[in-house]
């Protein structure tokens, strides 16, 4: 939404939740518009009571996580996404919302258990085993992040990008010839 329809969709759910204090999802709309316009505090103000009003809402945990993460508040963004998981299990956005956080804050280990999770619920494994690679550099485990990248590439249509990064992780891992190979293959292409 531009600024413009964000303040005039603000001031539409002001009336809404004048009407009605008590339902939430007017307050979540609200909070969603306050974030997008990056209003951090209001959104993290009406994300908080539409919580209150219905704490098994997996949606405002997430949007609340997301303006924690947009704080750069890794911790508080893991523990909404966390609950988010809760009260919706098979979540793929609030799991990979989590592991990007979980990246943040360097626990890689715990993002790694998350990817396994993903694989498990998301059609999309490509980007799980992308994401999964990331971790495993940052960890400094070029040969399995290797392998991940591997795994993304047989899921993925368009495995350009996927090979450029596994020509880095070669690189890295000393397998210079093969680094040598995929980026010639690269420039092939």
């Amino acid at each position: 939404m531009l600024k413009g329809e964000l303040k005039n969709a603000i001031r539409d759910l002001d009336d809404a939740i004048a009407l009605n204090p008590e339902w939430p999802y007017s307050l979540k709309m609200r909070g969603k518009c306050h974030l997008d316009a990056g209003n951090i505090e209001l959104a993290l103000d009406d994300l908080t009571e539409a919580i209150r009003l219905d704490p098994d809402d997996w949606w405002a945990f997430w949007q609340r996580g997301n303006c924690h993460f947009k704080a750069r508040s890794f911790s508080k963004a893991v523990a909404d996404y966390g609950e988010a998981i809760r009260v919706s299990p098979d979540n793929v956005d609030a799991y990979q919302a989590r592991v990007v956080a979980l990246k943040e804050m360097q626990e890689y280990d715990h993002a790694l258990k998350d990817c396994d999770e993903l694989l498990r619920i998301m059609d999309d494994k490509s980007k799980v085993y992308e994401l999964r690679a990331q971790i495993l550099v940052k960890k400094g485990d070029y040969n399995t992040a290797v392998a991940s990248l591997e795994n993304a590439a047989k899921y993925s249509r368009e495995t350009h990008n996927i090979d450029g990064y596994m020509a880095y992780c070669l690189f890295k891992a000393g397998d210079i010839a093969k680094a040598e190979a995929k980026f010639a293959s690269l420039l092939e292409s």
